[in-house]
């Protein structure tokens, strides 16, 4: 289709049902078809599913990992707004679990991450890798070349990820405020439940209340301690909190909160 028919009148058999869709566009978000043109429907549906994409992030497993692929795929690792090469928090918050070098612990969203590198550099030798885009699972283990042989990579979406080990850490950096729809967050919290021994540690980082409201042209949920304290609910109880200034390849500065909390040994459980 040209760019001249995208930005005029609709294409032969295609009719206007409305001069706005929801997302607040033009025709393109409002067309019915007469001519039961397959194409033409799938197309009108991308349109207004895109723009839904862009209000309120919600995207199917499929969708989340074509965006974070294409992300790791147009980008180089230490081009993305989140890259750190020293992530001093996380590690401080790791060692303030007091976890040792023979438990075992998941970098949840880790992808191109230089925190295992810092892991297995402190004497970690059962570290696991979770994310979605495998182009950034690629460039950890080639970066670490010989020793990317040690970690267990596991590309999954974490939503949709059925644990099989159980870990005493979880890390997770900038991965559970792009969850904007509460049945995400309610699967990322059924794997936690499922991947963390009872008495584990659970080191989560989000955009603070005063971070930014979107990253990688997705929006986010921004959190206190107190609100994510909430979202973990009452098994978790916790320990530490930290804030970062986060400065970005592009000289931005993001402010970020760091969580720690300990998994409680409640009845019933």
């Amino acid at each position: 289709m040209s760019s001249g028919s995208m930005m005029g009148a609709p294409p032969s058999g295609m009719k206007k049902a409305a001069s706005a869709g929801p997302g607040g566009g033009g025709w393109l978000e409002a067309l019915y078809f007469s001519d039961g043109n397959r194409r033409h429907t799938l197309w009108a549906g991308l349109v207004k599913r895109a723009g839904r994409q862009m209000e309120d992030g919600s995207m199917s497993q499929v969708e989340r990992q074509e965006h974070w692929q294409g992300v790791y795929t147009r980008n180089a690792t230490d081009e993305v707004s989140w890259f750190q090469m020293h992530p001093i928090v996380s590690l401080d918050l790791i060692h303030a679990s007091d976890i040792q070098p023979e438990d075992r612990l998941i970098d949840v969203g880790g992808g191109a991450s230089t925190l295992v590198d810092h892991l297995l550099d402190s004497g970690f030798r059962m570290v696991s890798v979770l994310d979605i885009a495998g182009p950034a699972l690629a460039a950890s283990r080639s970066r670490l070349g010989d020793r990317g042989a040690t970690v267990d990579w596991i590309e999954a979406d974490v939503t949709t990820w059925h644990p099989s080990l159980q870990y005493s850490l979880w890390h997770d950096r900038a991965v559970f405020h792009f969850l904007t729809d509460p049945a995400d967050r309610a699967a990322y919290k059924t794997a936690l439940n499922h991947a963390l021994q009872k008495d584990g540690c659970v080191v989560i980082a989000t955009f603070a209340l005063d971070g930014p409201e979107r990253c990688s042209g997705l929006p986010v949920v921004r959190y206190s301690p107190e609100s994510l304290s909430a979202e973990l609910g009452p098994s978790y109880r916790l320990e530490q909190v930290e804030h970062e200034d986060h400065r970005t390849p592009a000289g931005r500065t993001q402010r970020f909160v760091y969580c720690r909390f300990r998994r409680l040994l409640l009845g019933g459980e």
